[in-house]
Formats: C-alpha cells, structure tokens, sequence
C-alpha cells in the first residue's frame, strides 16, 4: 500500500495537534523563510517553514513563565513528530 503526504496534509496534521493538544492555542500560522547558509562553500539558499503558535491569553491566565513552558513543551511534541 502506497501512502503519499503532501506538504499542506502534513500542515494540517500538525495544526490538528497543537490545537487538540493545547487548549490554550488560538492559532497556528506557518511562514516560509529563505535562508542563505553562508558558512558552507557556495553559500547554498534554503527554504524553511516556521511554525508559529498563537496564544489565547486575553484574560492574562498564564504568566510568561507558564507560556515559556507551554512553548517548549510544544517545540518538543511537535520535533518529536517528524
């Protein structure tokens, strides 16, 4: 059986998780970045995707410590992912 996974399902995949995940998320955002690698021989261009989470703390529930924790915790779920 044959299974192919396109960028945007990949996205959506990833999107689903964080928000069923953590309640808190109000939304997920993906930004394409161009990245010059200067230090290697040719200075090789590369595309990369940032993932950026939106929080919903409008009422001020979590503290920037909180947020610091639920970042990190979503950094790791989420390379732990792929």
């Amino acid at each position: 059986m044959k299974y192919t996974i396109t960028e945007s399902k990949i996205k959506n995949t990833i999107t689903n998780y964080i928000m069923e995940s953590f309640p808190m998320v109000g939304d997920v955002k993906y930004l394409k970045q161009t990245v010059m690698l200067g230090s290697t021989h040719g200075m090789p261009i590369i595309d990369q995707t940032i993932i950026r989470v939106i929080f919903n703390n409008q009422n001020n529930e979590y503290q920037r410590q909180d947020l610091i924790k639920l970042r990190n915790e979503i950094i790791s779920k989420v390379d732990g992912l792929s």
